[in-house]
């Protein structure tokens, strides 16, 4: 073994070794405060596979045009650099070893972040920013973030725009970073469906008498929202209660009160057993239909996942595309007095987890 290999090996060893875990980001924070920061995106931006195809290994990679120079006058020019990237689905080794190699290539250090899986710290969220300000002590005063997926005719998303758009720093693309090609191409970032959200209705009000209401709607349209304006009902769910959902509904009834049913109940066979127990006890029901745009919905489950730093279930998007190809609205016809059509549970100062506009990319 040659002295270069050895120390190539250990110098290796001892990086792998160096990176730390938080939840499901790896990282190593270089120490130091900077108000001045230079983010950066991995793959076709820094780098890239030696062919231009997926890489094979470790060893394919090579700068990207004008990168090397530019990140070392950044770094004399005083900005910290920091790698930010999603890296799902990929021996974290290889790419904790690339990274290591790339580090050997330049005469400073940087910090790296590598999101391993597809949740609140995954870009366009912001979980690995805010994780990078927490350990820098505070948000720098002037940053940006380049990267290559923004939202162009051939880019193949948007991510990075929006990350860049959700923390609130500047965004550059690597055209104009390291080749000074202006940055004038149309981009589009989809996942911001604000314009889709609409007011409650007036027509959803409680009744003086004993009764169920069966909501039905998307995950993250509102649903909960609305049962909170039913003044002196039981709201049952089975988030809440489990498989005791619809048992503790029907002694809430036997007790005289009445009862919302705060489920998805997105099909004919999810809402019959209230239908057929409304029956048994001579209640009234009706339904409560929240027609939420299915973006809408997806953005604000997203959103409830990012801002409980993870807590809150974020539930995956084919669930609600089944959910979509499965849907049934609720009609009078299965036994329903009455079928209330609804928009977004949104009134008055459009709510927090619209902040941060982009996250279903």
């Amino acid at each position: 073994m040659n002295r270069l290999s050895r120390e190539r090996i250990l110098t290796c060893i001892s990086n792998v070794l160096s990176y730390k875990e938080f939840s499901t980001v790896r990282y190593r924070h270089r120490g130091g405060k900077s108000d001045k920061v230079a983010g950066f995106d991995l793959d076709h931006t820094l780098i890239k596979p030696k062919k231009n195809k997926l890489p094979t290994g470790r060893d394919d990679w090579v700068w990207m045009t004008g990168v090397k120079d530019k990140l070392e006058t950044l770094h004399a020019q005083g900005y910290a650099i920091v790698v930010f990237t999603n890296q799902t689905g990929k021996k974290l080794k290889d790419v904790m070893n690339k990274i290591t190699d790339i580090q050997l290539e330049v005469p400073f250090p940087f910090s790296v972040y590598i999101s391993t899986k597809s949740d609140y710290y995954y870009k366009p969220m912001t979980g690995m920013w805010d994780l990078f300000v927490q350990h820098n002590g505070g948000k720098p005063k002037n940053a940006f973030y380049c990267g290559d997926a923004a939202g162009r005719e051939g880019d193949w998303a948007c991510s990075d725009r929006a990350f860049a758009e959700n923390a609130k720093i500047a965004f550059v693309t690597p055209e104009k970073m390291f080749l000074q090609i202006p940055d004038t191409q149309p981009w589009s970032c989809k996942g911001y469906p604000l314009n889709h959200a609409s007011t409650v209705s007036s027509k959803v009000h409680p009744n003086q008498t004993k009764e169920i209401v069966v909501l039905t709607g998307y995950p993250g349209s509102g649903k909960s929202t609305l049962a909170k304006k039913f003044k002196g009902y039981v709201v049952v769910s089975k988030d809440k209660y489990k498989t005791r959902s619809f048992k503790i509904g029907k002694q809430t009834l036997l007790d005289g009160n009445s009862v919302v049913v705060d489920d998805t109940n997105t099909n004919v066979k999810h809402r019959a057993p209230w239908i057929a127990l409304a029956k048994e006890l001579g209640v009234p029901i009706r339904s409560v239909y929240i027609n939420t745009d299915i973006n809408v919905a997806m953005h604000m489950n997203s959103m409830r996942h990012q801002m409980s730093k993870g807590r809150e279930v974020m539930i995956p998007k084919v669930a609600y595309y089944t959910t979509r190809k499965n849907f049934t609205a609720p009609t009078v016809k299965e036994g329903f007095y009455s079928v209330t059509l609804v928009g977004s549970q949104f009134q008055g100062k459009m709510p927090a987890e619209f902040d941060m506009k982009y996250n279903l990319l």
